[in-house]
């Protein structure tokens, strides 16, 4: 959900409204999702704890249903007080009434620097049940801070037949979203308002 993808226009109105979005320059069209850090983040840089702002679940058949209330938070610590690695990030959450946390992290791929894979998870007290992952967004809240995404995989037998990935984005210190932060990550933004204004500024560039 966090990579670039394509925005299908056939999904109800309300959730093109609700959904994470952007306008990405290279489809030159809004795109679901959010664009990942470029820069590469310090593992020491991810403490803090954060909470849930947006969640949406995309199954097997790339259907999006967006959850405009979210409960709970992600609390991210370390076994290390300096030299701090991917290796020594623990965290501890909270999503509605489910709970979990996971020790230590590793890097993707090298294309993704900011996408780390959970190397031991416990969800529910079962153990490893699933590719869940941690990264950071480009986007940042009013205070600087890039906001977390925290990958849920869901697997077989979830909510969409054939399983499902569930993407939970999360502002450091507060669920508190102003208005400047929701149209940024184009929350309650109709699709075709961003593409009005994208499309818009790049004109009035063009007549300078």
């Amino acid at each position: 959900m966090y990579q670039p993808s394509a925005f299908s226009n056939w999904w109800p109105k309300y959730l093109r409204e609700q959904t994470v979005k952007y306008w990405c320059e290279d489809s030159q069209g809004v795109a679901s999702g959010m664009v990942l850090k470029k820069r590469k983040v310090q593992p020491r840089a991810l403490l803090g704890t954060y909470y849930w702002i947006w969640g949406g679940g995309m199954g097997a058949d790339d259907e999006l249903a967006a959850e405009e209330e979210m409960e709970g938070h992600l609390t991210i610590t370390s076994s290390k007080t300096s030299n701090i690695a991917l290796k020594d990030i623990n965290a501890t959450f909270e999503i509605g009434v489910e709970t979990g946390s996971f020790r230590g992290l590793k890097l993707q791929n090298r294309s993704t620097p900011n996408c780390f894979v959970m190397k031991e998870s416990i969800i529910e007290e079962e153990e490893n049940t699933g590719d869940h992952c941690i990264a950071v967004s480009e986007d940042v809240d009013d205070r600087g801070n890039p906001y977390v995404i925290f990958g849920y995989d869901y697997g077989p037998g979830g909510c969409h037949e054939g399983g499902g990935f569930y993407a939970f984005v999360a502002k450091k210190d507060s669920a508190d979203m102003s208005a400047a932060e929701h149209h940024r990550l184009g929350i309650y933004v109709d699709a075709q308002d961003m593409e009005d204004e994208a499309l818009g500024v790049k004109e009035e560039d063009a007549e300078t």
